[in-house]
């Protein structure tokens, strides 16, 4: 362990620890609790909840980017899109499931599908608004180009 390393404390260990113990994520394709240790796991779940959540992200927005299968020309509204496809990794060489995705990123079900949301109809680019919690340091007074004013 470096120096530059985050502790992962006994509480995060133990939910990675019921994380794996239980079902996991009970997919019989990547077989996710198999090919991580728990340890890599705890590990990358602190570096996630050390992030602000405007790097947070824009992390996932990188992971998502990078898991995409392309399925239709950019630009073409989505409902043409008959089903999205994501090759979900942990690093370059493992492959997991969405719910084990989710449990490593600490992301819930609801705001995985607003940032995919987001970067399908703008690209990886930051939300206005983060999140709740996200400080408001940074002022966000650029236009929109949605404004229909000029119609």
């Amino acid at each position: 362990s470096t120096a530059m390393a985050l502790e992962v404390s006994a509480t995060e260990m133990a939910e990675v620890n019921a994380f794996f113990a239980g079902a996991g994520c009970g997919c019989q394709r990547y077989k996710c609790t198999r090919i991580l240790l728990p340890m890599e796991v705890a590990a990358r779940r602190v570096e996630v909840s050390a992030m602000t959540e405007r790097n947070k992200e824009m992390y996932i927005f990188g992971q998502l980017v990078v898991s995409q299968f392309p399925t239709g020309v950019p630009g073409r509204p989505a409902a043409t899109r008959q089903r999205e496809r994501n090759a979900f990794r942990f690093d370059a060489r493992r492959q997991v499931c969405l719910k084990t995705f989710l449990f490593i990123n600490r992301l819930k079900p609801k705001r995985y599908k607003l940032l995919l949301k987001h970067l399908h109809e703008n690209g990886p680019v930051p939300r206005r608004a983060a999140s709740r919690t996200f400080d408001s340091e940074t002022p966000t007074s650029e236009g929109t180009s949605e404004s229909s004013e000029a119609a």
